[in-house]
């Protein structure tokens, strides 16, 4: 099975179980992150630290994943959510691919 079919999977099990979701996006650039620093603050370092440490050959899937989400979080136009989310899941995929990769897809 394919990560994409994976998720596919989990997203009709999710549904299944949980019905319609329809939450508040809960975002902003002056929502708190983790109740102690401003996400668009914390996007800010996440990249700027994402990206040094892509220049310099050191980046790791949760430095990515990070940025990315931390980007979401700081978004209050949903169309810049939107796009920011887009990125946060296919973050998940590529880094669920390159664990399929090294070995450790589920049997």
């Amino acid at each position: 099975m394919s990560v994409i079919d994976d998720v596919t999977a989990a997203r009709a099990r999710q549904q299944a179980l949980d019905g319609q979701q329809d939450y508040a996006d809960g975002t902003g650039p002056e929502v708190l992150w983790g109740r102690t620093d401003i996400a668009r603050h914390v996007a800010m370092h996440a990249q700027h630290e994402c990206l040094g440490r892509l220049t310099q050959g050191r980046a790791t899937w949760l430095d990515i994943l990070h940025a990315d989400t931390a980007e979401a979080f700081a978004q209050d136009d949903p169309a810049k959510l939107r796009a920011a989310l887009i990125r946060v899941a296919v973050d998940a995929v590529a880094w669920a691919e390159a664990i399929d990769r090294r070995g450790g897809a589920p049997s």
